[in-house]
């Protein structure tokens, strides 16, 4: 070029030209052959080893990369994923809160949100039946438990077994319906505040009740005073007990068949109970029933409303 030109070579051409003369370093191999020695990998650019340092800092400066661009973009993605789940998760969760507030079941939503806490919570508070779709840790939750028989006592049944006993609960659940009586634990049916306040809203459950509490005479009495036949659960001994037997035919006459042989030939406790239900006669005992002034004063009885307030003379009947 220079002896074309015949004029000095500006820095840029003695560059150009040295970079267009070099050639990859030859090795040889032990066996003698020829092998071409790799480049060694960089992110700066390659220059001749005369580059000057300046020139070559000047284009590794200006170079781009592009491996920490596309790193950081995959990042930049990832989070905005990360980012778009998250929001998407809490969206479903109060989609799912508005809809059981609203009266949806549990059992319509997905296992994630049965498994949820606060959708669980919000469930049984509008229908403690719900407690039955739950997942089993929230089942045995004793908030959870304690919300659901608030609403439904009969939720009981679908409450974890480690809290069936629990005095609090259960409680709770047979003030709301006595009927959650059934769906207690052993310890909690030996509970004498637990028994009584479900007695006195369902006299029948008296049956659920330990042997224990079923010879209490307070328990029996709050019983046949709410349904005279729970004189069927009554102990033995309660059933031959006059008055226990007389508030229970004055409430229920039906509950007559259940009364010990002896009150069954009692005129009064018999005639209290004809008057409460017509068919309470048969359960009178036979002795009773064979006798002709007792027939007569039945048909009075069943003649006459005033006679419901009128008591019979004693040693007789009218």
């Amino acid at each position: 070029l220079a002896s074309t030109w015949n004029w000095p070579l500006a820095p840029q051409v003695l560059c150009l030209e040295r970079a267009m003369s070099w050639r990859p370093a030859i090795a040889r191999s032990p066996a003698g052959d020829m092998a071409s020695t790799p480049p060694r990998h960089s992110s700066r650019t390659a220059l001749p080893e005369d580059t000057p340092d300046k020139e070559l800092a000047a284009s590794s400066r200006h170079a781009p990369d592009r491996g920490s661009g596309i790193e950081d973009h995959g990042k930049a993605t990832s989070r905005d994923a990360t980012a778009s789940g998250c929001r998407g998760a809490a969206g479903a969760k109060e989609s799912a809160l508005a809809a059981v507030r609203r009266g949806k079941m549990l059992s319509e939503l997905s296992e994630e949100h049965c498994a949820d806490y606060a959708v669980v919570m919000a469930a049984v508070k509008v229908n403690g039946f719900n407690l039955r779709y739950a997942a089993a840790v929230l089942q045995g939750n004793r908030d959870i438990a304690l919300a659901a028989v608030r609403e439904n006592g009969v939720a009981l049944r679908y409450v974890g077994e480690a809290l069936l006993n629990d005095r609090g609960i259960a409680l709770e659940a047979v003030r709301g319906n006595g009927r959650a009586l059934e769906y207690a634990g052993p310890a909690a049916r030996n509970e004498y505040e637990v028994v009584l306040a479900a007695v006195l809203t369902n006299g029948t459950v008296l049956q659920f009740a330990s042997a224990e509490l079923r010879a209490d005479a307070t328990v029996v009495l709050a019983a046949v005073g709410e349904c005279g036949l729970a004189l069927r659960d009554a102990a033995e001994p309660l059933r031959a007990r006059r008055d226990i037997v007389m508030a229970a035919v004055q409430r229920d006459g039906q509950a007559l068949r259940y009364a010990a042989a002896p009150l069954r030939a009692d005129r009064e406790v018999v005639r209290a109970a004809v008057r409460e239900s017509d068919d309470a006669i048969a359960y009178a005992s036979p002795a009773l029933q064979a006798e002709q002034e007792f027939k007569a004063a039945v048909t009075r009885w069943r003649a006459s409303a005033q006679e419901e307030d009128t008591p019979a003379p004693a040693g007789g009947y009218q």
